[in-house]
Order: C-alpha cells, then sequence, then structure tokens
C-alpha cells in the first residue's frame, strides 16, 4: 500500500485493548457529563467531548496521580494488563466493558524512496517482521486481559457492563466525529466511506 506516493505501509502493530476506568460507575450517558476522562488529543479527544465529558490530557507517568487527586476521573489509555501493572485500580475502581476499541492499533510506514532502494530480502524482512510482531503483541495482550482483570477484582474492583443504551450513545459520539475526520482530506474521506460501508454491513449503522 503507498499513501500519496510518498509512504509505503508495511503493516499493522496491536496494543491492549482500550477500556475505560473510572472512580465513578458509569452506567448511563448521564455518567459521562461532566467527567475529566484522560485523553491524549485528536479523535479520542473529541469523542471525549461529544460525550459530554472533558479530555484532560496527562503524561502516562502522572495518570495514577491526576486520579488519586481528582485532576482525572478516569481514564481511556488501555486494557486490564496495563492499569493492573500501573496499579491504577488502586484509586479507581470501575472497569467498563465492553472495551471502546478491541484492539488500540497503529501502522507502520516507511519512506518509500528508501523502500524502493532496498533489495527484496531485506524488503521481504522486514514485512514478515512487522506482521509476526502485530500477532504475537496482539496475542500477549488478549491473553493478559482476563487473568489481569481476574487478579484487579480480587482486589476490589468492579466490573460494570454497558447497556445496548449507552453503547449506543457512545457509538454515536464516535460517528459525529467521521464527518470532521472526513472533511480533512480525500484520503480521510475515503477512509471513513469505507468504515460507513463496514459498519452498515456489519449492522451497527443504518
Amino acid at each position: 500500500m503507498q499513501l500519496k506516493g510518498k509512504l509505503k505501509y508495511l503493516g499493522p502493530t496491536f496494543a491492549d485493548p482500550c477500556a475505560i476506568i473510572s472512580k465513578k460507575p458509569i452506567r448511563t450517558m448521564e455518567d459521562f457529563k461532566g467527567l475529566k476522562i484522560h485523553a491524549e488529543g485528536g479523535h479520542i479527544a473529541r469523542w471525549v467531548k461529544n460525550l459530554g465529558a472533558l479530555p484532560v490530557n496527562v503524561s502516562p507517568e502522572e495518570i495514577y496521580t491526576a486520579l488519586a487527586t481528582g485532576v482525572l476521573d478516569a481514564v481511556a489509555w488501555g486494557g486490564a494488563d496495563t492499569y493492573l501493572a500501573m496499579g491504577f485500580y488502586e484509586v479507581a475502581k470501575y472497569y467498563h466493558r465492553p472495551h471502546i476499541a478491541n484492539p488500540n492499533m497503529g501502522m507502520v510506514f516507511m519512506n518509500l524512496k528508501l523502500w524502493n532502494s532496498l533489495p527484496d530480502d531485506l524488503k521481504m524482512i522486514l514485512e514478515t517482521s512487522i506482521f509476526n510482531r502485530s500477532i504475537h503483541e496482539g496475542l500477549y495482550f488478549w491473553n493478559a486481559e482476563a487473568p489481569a482483570l481476574a487478579e484487579m477484582k480480587t482486589k476490589g474492583l468492579e466490573v460494570v457492563e454497558w447497556s445496548q443504551g449507552v453503547l449506543d450513545g457512545i457509538y454515536a459520539a464516535s460517528y459525529k466525529d467521521w464527518d470532521v475526520i472526513a472533511k480533512k482530506s480525500k484520503y480521510a474521506s475515503e477512509m471513513i466511506r469505507i468504515l460507513r460501508e463496514q459498519n452498515k454491513s456489519l449492522g451497527y449503522i443504518e
């Protein structure tokens, strides 16, 4: 895959699923109103605003203290394995499901001119390595999710299962931002078109 004739797409990267962990339970859409939720900017920050909450960006090493001191009410940053490792469950006792992203993912690109300069064997090594890394990374986080969540539950964490009404509201907040993204470029517009068609085929939107 090539983007704008300047980049070569090499493959995806996967991280843990993204769930919201909070100091108070979020059981209705009204519960989002005014919540200070950690968000790193871009789509996730606009999505938080569309929920009626307040996006707050702090560095990862400051999240625990921000939760403990009230700078943050909730975090949408990782999954159970991450939240266990960073101790967030000590100051935020509610873990919400389903996840808002399954999984978090990124993409690896390379300068197309540099890519074209490589011999075929190195190209194959790069693409194969990135593909294998994405598979192992994804499997690691998914295999770690259930035991990490179980351990946090023994330490007082409560799992909140969202109703369909809440999920519909969460989806609507995200879809609202799609129009913003689509206006950024013809490539963004095409991406959103594909996303809409995919979601329609799955029955998520009409």
